[in-house]
């Protein structure tokens, strides 16, 4: 997933005392905000309403509204969360489409008889610092606003999607941690200490808040690291994945997949690994190549699943465009 810069709760990663700032690597930016790692700062959603054959940019766009002033037919609506402003999910002005060549600028070319793939759903992720600011820093009604702004089809932008993290990512507000920590040196193979009690805290009460808000919300997990006993390195950052372990940490998923079932939160699919190509020296993450990740799918993930009952699917090579070249 693309990373913008957003605001976010303060943490503390392992190695660094509380702080000091994260070297983050460097990535192309947007002027408009994403919350991809934060679901306190949205990125404004554009929905369309209606087939339309071009959309003119700029003062090449026709303003429309209805009647009573709510979008007219064929409209397109739009929100903006501008940061340096007052702006949060601030509806802007209908644009309505119009046919014919635009004006000089972007022009978006929109063929209603061509199809593609069908798109699941837009979102973010509930991360561990968004659910803890959620849950206790936000009163009951400022919380519940905010769930509906993101959440509710009716009152706010619908978000129909969340990618979770499966333990920390790299904004966790006490650094890392896994579902079946273990002192180094030690390891656990058969599980006997996999929980997962730290997301009932403060994440799987968002999490249900948000279904409750969209029933219709589809929910991907990944993780960024494996528990660092399974890893080269012993540890949640950097590494790769042992290969004594791949059985294990197959069982690792569908684990976590029946907790959080159990909990009220079915998962519609998982991926092996979060950016498989790219080792963070500073917060979680594992190397994981293609030849890796076929591997593991297909003898253990995959069998795995299928064996436990569950209907969650699995994708592959879930990165960005910056963790190129593509497996092949």
């Amino acid at each position: 997933m693309q990373r913008w810069t957003s605001p976010r709760p303060k943490q503390v990663h392992p190695g660094r005392r509380a702080g000091q700032q994260p070297h983050r690597r460097a990535s192309p930016r947007g002027t408009a905000t994403a919350f991809a790692l934060t679901l306190l700062a949205p990125l404004g959603v554009l929905t369309i309403a209606g087939p339309a054959l071009a959309a003119p940019s700029d003062a090449g766009v026709a303003m429309a509204q209805g009647g009573s002033g709510g979008p007219a037919a064929g409209g397109v609506q739009s929100w903006v969360t501008d940061l340096n402003t007052a702006q949060r999910l601030t509806p802007q002005p209908v644009q309505g489409w119009q046919s014919g060549a635009g004006p000089a600028g972007s022009t978006v070319v929109v063929d209603p008889t061509r199809r593609y793939q069908t798109m699941t759903g837009f979102g973010a992720s509930m991360t561990d610092t968004s659910a803890w600011v959620l849950t206790n820093k936000l009163n009951e009604a400022t919380r519940l606003k905010t769930m509906n702004a993101l959440f509710s089809p009716d009152q706010g932008i619908g978000l129909s999607m969340l990618r979770q993290p499966m333990g920390a990512s790299d904004f966790a507000v006490n650094g890392s941690y896994s579902y079946d920590d273990q002192p180094a040196g030690q390891t656990d193979p058969s599980l006997s200490g996999f929980s997962i009690a730290h997301d009932q805290a403060y994440i799987i009460p968002r999490l249900r808040e948000a279904l409750r808000i969209n029933p219709s919300l589809t929910m991907m997990a990944n993780p960024w690291s494996a528990p660092g006993w399974m890893k080269t390195s012993d540890s949640m950052i950097t590494g790769s994945l042992k290969p004594e372990f791949y059985d294990a940490y197959a069982k690792y998923f569908v684990k976590f997949l029946k907790g959080y079932r159990a909990a009220g939160l079915p998962t519609n699919y998982v991926s092996v690994q979060n950016e498989p190509l790219y080792e963070p020296s500073d917060y979680p993450g594992m190397s994981v190549p293609a030849k890796t990740s076929a591997e593991f799918i297909g003898k253990y993930l995959g069998p795995a699943l299928a064996q436990s009952g569950l209907s969650t699917q699995i994708l592959a090579y879930d990165t960005t465009g910056m963790c190129l070249p593509t497996p092949r």
